[in-house]
């Protein structure tokens, strides 16, 4: 079978058309593969996080087809880390169930697990005064999105937040210094109270922001007598994970199974 792989002549998904690769045969296209690369604070020990993925049938997974687009995938990857001027990072992809591409990736060499947590505590948090203005009013506001996309790894935009506000008890709680510089979005599901998209700007962490939004949260929940809270942290995000843990969470299950590759220069 003769097929080509290439990048496409424009962006896409805002990502560069150098990460993005093109899958085609004689009969027309067959897939797709990117890499998308994020430099955050969030994951000190590799601070640059090179997600990688592949859409391709199983048929052409393990074909010829499927490991030259990873061969091309992979050394994209290698690039940018080695283009960053950073002494470590990852390379990783990531699936909420074990399928096909998922062992295809292990067979690859992607050994790394780097699991995102589920995790669940009591609505109990005490407070922790802030001396910053907080508001429940700004829905759809740009500056929220810059400070997620700004930090966390996965991208969000308004079509998201959107989507958010129309769960049971939706809030989202912002704080402000003259700018946004943390905020947080809960909601309600199956009587359990969900905690989702919390983000403190790094030049105000340690001011005890992130355990006063943890409060508030947990006195909206419990007027609406919800006794459990519960929310989803990447594992690396380990300042995250013991932050939570301190605070009376505990890890519940798995929700996402990440693996990769480790760099280091």
């Amino acid at each position: 079978m003769k097929f080509k792989i290439f990048n496409p002549k424009e962006d896409m998904q805002g990502n560069r058309k150098e990460n993005i690769f093109i899958v085609m045969d004689e009969n027309g296209y067959i897939g797709n593969g990117y890499v998308y690369p994020k430099l955050t604070t969030i994951t000190p020990d590799h601070p640059i996080n090179i997600f990688m993925d592949l859409s391709l049938s199983d048929e052409h997974l393990y074909h010829e087809i499927g490991f030259e687009l990873f061969h091309l995938l992979r050394k994209r990857a290698l690039d940018l880390f080695k283009g960053s001027g950073l002494n470590k990072g990852l390379i990783y992809y990531g699936t909420e169930k074990v399928d096909e591409k998922y062992h295809f990736f292990r067979d690859q060499g992607f050994k790394e697990e780097l699991p995102t947590y589920l995790m669940s505590g009591p609505t109990n948090i005490g407070a922790s005064p802030i001396d910053y203005a907080v508001t429940t009013d700004e829905v759809y506001n740009d500056q929220m999105v810059e400070l997620h996309n700004k930090y966390l790894l996965k991208p969000i935009d308004h079509e998201v937040i959107h989507a958010l506000s129309h769960k049971d008890d939706y809030c989202c709680f912002q704080v402000y210094d003259d700018k946004l510089i943390a905020s947080m979005i809960v909601y309600k599901d199956h009587n359990v109270g969900w905690i989702d998209h919390i983000v403190v700007d790094k030049a105000y962490k340690h001011k005890g922001i992130g355990r006063y939004l943890m409060h508030q949260a947990s006195e909206y929940f419990k007027k609406r007598l919800i006794t459990q809270m519960s929310l989803e942290v990447w594992s690396e995000n380990t300042y995250a994970v013991d932050f939570y843990q301190r605070l009376g969470f505990e890890n519940k299950s798995v929700t996402e199974h990440y693996i990769g590759i480790l760099l280091d220069k």
